[in-house]
């Protein structure tokens, strides 16, 4: 299908896979940009760091101190799963995550 496509001789298909191939020749360049955007730190390795060893070392001051979208990235990263509710028993155990 695609010998076809290549050799054909009408100009209404030619036209419609040249369009095509700019398109996504566009596509390309646009996600290439983005790409080499998104790679630039914020902050630099030592600060992320620093960061990372206080979120481990006590999670629940920046839990209980930080806003609610925090709040919910921390739970999503302290538990591998959401925490299981029973009626009669109340909360089951909770599968922590490897970290902790």
């Amino acid at each position: 299908m695609v010998e076809r496509l290549v050799e054909t001789s009408n100009p209404k298909v030619i036209a419609a896979l040249e369009t095509k191939i700019a398109k996504l020749d566009e596509d390309k360049l646009r996600l290439s940009d983005k790409i080499t955007q998104n790679t630039k730190l914020k902050a630099s390795m030592g600060q992320i760091f620093e960061l990372l060893r206080e979120f481990l070392s006590n999670p629940w001051n920046i839990h209980d101190k930080g806003p609610l979208a925090v709040k919910k990235t921390i739970i999503k990263t302290a538990f591998k799963a959401p925490l299981a509710y029973d009626r009669k028993n109340g909360f089951r155990t909770p599968q922590v995550s490897v970290i902790f």
